[in-house]
């Protein structure tokens, strides 16, 4: 069967926020990810094949196995091959800014980067202040111009409350829950291949923890290269990575920061409870995008190939790099 790769934008209609691992209730502030998981963007184009294509019916899958053919046997598992039937390849999760013209953009290192020196075999960054907060830095793909993640979006702060199995409400369940509210023009976008059978069209959906209203728009337009930098020395992550502790050897200096991952996990079946947080026993750390790894040539060969050897996260959108050369 051949495929066909479409291009994915979601557009928040109103406030969104997205959970992740990081998104559970610590203290008193609950604060989300600016972005999906890319875990979340493959159970929104899953159940979306499944609604489109006439394989759900009253909320509930029609045929077991039927479905197993479109979208897999069941949600991610990070130990094991995955199998998402039709679903082939997911890219990492970009920014979209379209004045009429639609931009797309992917993680990368911050400024201060560029400015590293090398005394002797120690490397240290002069530009860079650590009482200062540096927002995610994204790169367009096209012509290189670069934004701040946080020029993209303001946050809105509400009280959230918890309640206990009796339906009561404990004295410290208030909290404060930080909702994302996206600037005109923005909204976030990956590209997506999938078998020539599916269909798959434009649809409002629900996505985030608490379920906000997107706009789901389908675009058929083929995929905009990466360029990797002539004779490189470094790699860039522009998506979170899940690699092994042998990768950090193999670099000079490294610019990172982790992200925890926990996945949900659900089987394709008509029976069961979707509406029940069914997650994975294992919460991994992935390195988070935009590090930056300086290494020699040898060694960059070997952190491509361990990043690259990770297929199963790599297939939905994660353990995707970029070659750059940073001057110094």
């Amino acid at each position: 069967m051949s495929s066909k790769t479409l291009f994915i934008t979601l557009t928040p209609y109103q406030l969104f926020f997205f959970g992740g691992e990081q998104g559970e209730k610590a203290d008193y502030y609950l604060r989300g990810s600016f972005i999906p998981q890319q875990t979340a963007l493959l159970g929104l184009i899953r159940h979306q094949v499944l609604i489109q294509n006439s394989l759900i019916k009253n909320n509930k899958i029609v045929d077991d196995s039927e479905a197993t053919i479109w979208i897999g046997a069941k949600s991610f598992e990070y130990d094991k091959k995955n199998d998402f039937g039709k679903i082939l390849l997911i890219s990492p999760c970009h920014l979209v800014y379209d004045d009429g013209i639609q931009k797309k953009y992917l993680p990368y290192y911050q400024s201060y980067i560029n400015g590293i020196k090398k005394l002797g075999d120690h490397y240290f960054l002069p530009n860079y202040d650590p009482k200062e907060h540096y927002p995610t830095n994204w790169k367009e793909i096209k012509n290189n111009t670069s934004l701040n993640e946080s020029d993209c979006y303001e946050e809105v702060e509400r009280v959230g409350v918890d309640k206990n199995y009796s339906g009561k409400t404990e004295n410290d369940s208030f909290f404060k829950q930080i909702w994302l509210k996206m600037k005109k023009g923005y909204s976030f976008g990956f590209y997506l291949t999938i078998t020539d059978d599916v269909v798959l069209n434009d649809a409002d959906v629900t996505f985030g923890k608490e379920s906000s209203p997107f706009l789901m728009k389908v675009y058929n337009i083929p995929a905009e290269s990466i360029q990797n930098a002539n004779e490189p020395n470094a790699i860039v992550l522009i998506s979170d990575a899940f690699v092994s502790q042998n990768f950090l050897t193999y670099s000079n200096f490294t610019v990172c920061d982790t992200v925890p991952f926990r996945n949900i996990i659900n089987p394709t079946s008509g029976i069961h409870n979707y509406y029940g947080v069914h997650k994975s026993s294992v919460r991994l750390q992935l390195l988070k995008r935009g590090s930056v790894f300086l290494a020699e040539k040898d060694n960059l060969d070997k952190m491509q190939y361990e990043i690259n050897t990770a297929s199963n996260f790599q297939n939905i959108g994660y353990n995707h790099f970029q070659l750059i050369k940073i001057k110094y």
